[in-house]
């Protein structure tokens, strides 16, 4: 048994580290790993082109393309509500591109930052 609370460790080891591709859209519903991931070597790859900004929906139409030619039999689709919250996150993730993508101040869509 340890001698303080600090090092105690959960049965099994300790916890997993976070998930860096975690990414919660507006309703708070979990969007898939595969697509954030994706997303974010899409965003980067056109980030170290050198373009001062670039269009979230576009990343997206093309993840949508590229995966459909590469997977016909599967459909691939990607909620628009992820847009906002994947931007955001990407550009937390990559402070050295902080103005690549637009974003709008979400307290004027009554969504509180704070409480999310």
């Amino acid at each position: 048994m340890p001698d303080d609370l600090f090092s105690w460790t959960p049965p099994g080891g300790p916890p997993p580290p976070p998930d860096p591709y975690l990414v919660m859209d507006c309703h708070g519903k979990i969007v898939p790993r595969d697509v954030v991931k994706m997303f974010d070597e899409m965003a980067l790859k056109m980030a170290r082109t050198g373009r001062p900004r670039y269009s979230v929906r576009m990343i997206t139409s093309v993840m949508c393309w590229h995966r459909h030619l590469e997977y016909a039999d599967r459909p691939f689709k990607i909620n628009h509500n992820w847009t906002s919250a994947m931007s955001r996150w990407w550009l937390k993730r990559h402070p050295e591109y902080p103005d690549f993508f637009e974003t709008r101040d979400r307290t004027e869509d009554g969504y509180d930052e704070a409480a999310a």
